[in-house]
């Protein structure tokens, strides 16, 4: 409920992906009413963790250890992936390790999209699932991205809440 909310506020699509290992594994897809829907993949897509923006999320708070372990054991599957850009992938790694969120422009394919992507997080702060969206490159302000984020990260709060309310509870 609280990620299709989120589609509607955003009018975009809304990712929730999980890390099994070396791979990540959709496991929501979220649409708003926009008539215009960025991006194709959803539920059951499967491939090397870091690919998507809600796996740029999560990477955003993992040690920088273990960032660069799963980078470096993924990056022959990443560059099988057509139009993959190295360098840019890797400053996108080091801009979400730096500002703590995941950003992910122009890196794959046609150069045409952006996300942004939010970590859900345990109680001690380990991220356990990410969050993300997909729009146009330019289609949004700076503005506009800042509102997104914080929409992100809101949605984030709340579910992690909802999550671990009885844990609260308990202690």
């Amino acid at each position: 409920m609280e990620l299709s909310k989120l589609a509607e506020r955003l009018n975009q699509v809304v990712y929730l992906a999980v890390r099994s290992g070396l791979d990540m594994t959709c496991i929501g897809r979220y649409e708003s009413k926009s008539d215009i829907q960025i991006d194709r993949d959803g539920v059951g897509l499967r491939g090397p963790f870091g690919m998507t923006q809600s796996c740029m999320g999560i990477l955003a708070c993992l040690l920088e250890s273990e960032v660069s372990g799963i980078v470096e054991a993924n990056m022959s599957r990443y560059h099988r992936t057509e139009g993959f850009d190295e360098t840019g992938f890797r400053q996108q790694v080091t801009e979400a390790l730096k500002y703590g969120f995941g950003i992910y422009d122009n890196i794959i394919l046609d150069r045409t999209t952006s996300g942004l992507g939010v970590a859900i997080k345990d109680p001690s702060g380990y991220p356990i699932a990410g969050i993300g969206t997909t729009f146009i490159t330019g289609w949004l302000t700076e503005k506009q991205r800042m509102r997104c984020l914080k929409e992100l990260r809101h949605s984030a709060c709340n579910i992690e809440l909802q999550l671990f309310a009885t844990l609260n509870t308990k202690y």
